[in-house]
């Protein structure tokens, strides 16, 4: 954090604020645009997490950023079963994936955060409905993006090289192109943004935009750096109905990864956007002490926390994995890959599921 009065006193009334309330939730969701990408631990929440917290106010922390679990579904699924913490961090250390794209355990402690006997007994959705005026940092929606497309930021460029012999780069030209694809992004997002509410409408839901990085803008790979204008401009808009903080993060992406090819953000980069979310938080309860974001009593949400826990959200990725798999069969040449390619993640979230249940077991 930078050194700066003015800051210092913000995070005072900041705690101050939440010291006086009884509680702090901060709630992460749910992939690594804001993660160093050296270690999970440099992370912009690790970095707020540790701004906000002091003696008298420890911070009941929910960090569900993640490898594997990073679409927008997950979200909901993680609420609707009301997972715990000590679930979301297990499945940290069981979701990592290797170069080969298969599972490997993460033994490394700087990739996750360390268990404690009390992470069991704290439920997702039961915290974010208790805390007064949690922290909810968004950041989810790409990574639908990138499987809607059929492709990644990081194969893009091999596949426009071989497009006159390989149908990967047109395929996902014309999903970039068809308006269903960011519709059903931004349906999906919007959905999120219910859920959360529902359970708790004093939610602060802080919505990261997305980067692209320059290198990604040149004719022929601008696919989706194009795409990506339209999507934070569609999320942008959609915060405004929620009453939801839209952060554009191509200012200080622009100027912390000055290379023009890094897509996640550096020390000070990091620091810099905790600064920016500081300042909003205090802007919002200190200044305004704003009341419900948004009073959704009008719309039918259908929403329902079950709390069936892991074996609930075992039993949804199970029907996602045969939707992909049903689909892979009735379709041909590179779109049956593709439906392959998504059936095989559902496998990876299943089997990282059930090893983290079974660990749970064992350990009652």
């Amino acid at each position: 954090m930078k050194n700066d009065k003015s800051l210092i006193e913000k995070i005072n009334q900041i705690q101050k604020y939440y010291e006086d309330k009884g509680n702090l939730l901060i709630m992460g969701l749910n992939d690594l645009q804001c993660s160093n990408s050296n270690c999970l631990n440099k992370s912009l929440f690790n970095y707020l997490t540790k701004t906000l917290t002091t003696k008298e106010l420890k911070p009941t922390v929910i960090d569900a950023f993640s490898l594997l679990f990073n679409k927008t579904e997950h979200i909901d699924y993680f609420l609707e079963n009301n997972i715990s913490i000590g679930d979301i961090k297990n499945l940290k250390i069981y979701g990592k994936i290797n170069d080969k794209g298969r599972l490997t355990k993460a033994r490394n402690s700087l990739w996750h955060d360390k268990t404690n006997s009390s992470d069991d007994n704290k439920k997702i959705a039961t915290c974010l409905n208790e805390a007064h005026s949690p922290v909810v940092i968004y950041s989810s929606g790409v990574s639908d993006l990138m499987r809607n497309c059929g492709n990644n930021q990081y194969k893009i460029l091999k596949d426009y090289k071989k497009r006159n012999t390989n149908p990967n780069y047109f395929y996902t030209l014309g999903q970039a192109l068809e308006e269903a694809t960011l519709n059903d992004v931004i349906d999906k997002i919007d959905k999120n943004f219910e859920n959360i509410l529902s359970i708790n409408e004093m939610a602060d839901i802080y919505v990261l935009g997305t980067y692209f990085p320059k290198v990604f803008e040149r004719e022929g790979i601008d696919i989706f750096s194009n795409l990506v204008f339209k999507y934070n401009d569609r999320l942008d808009t959609l915060c405004k109905k929620y009453n939801i903080t839209f952060i554009n993060m191509k200012q200080i992406e622009d100027f912390y990864s000055k290379s023009g090819k890094a897509f996640h953000l550096n020390k000070n980069g990091i620091t810099e956007l905790t600064s920016e979310i500081v300042n909003l938080i205090y802007q919002k309860r200190c200044v305004f002490d704003e009341g419900i974001n948004y009073n959704n009593n009008d719309n039918e949400n259908s929403f329902e926390v079950t709390n069936l826990g892991l074996k609930g959200v075992i039993s949804s990725i199970e029907k996602d994995y045969e939707k992909a798999l049903n689909k892979a069969i009735s379709s041909t040449g590179y779109l049956q890959c593709h439906n392959l390619n998504i059936a095989h993640e559902h496998y990876l979230e299943k089997e990282a599921l059930t090893k983290t249940l079974v660990k749970k077991t064992k350990n009652k």
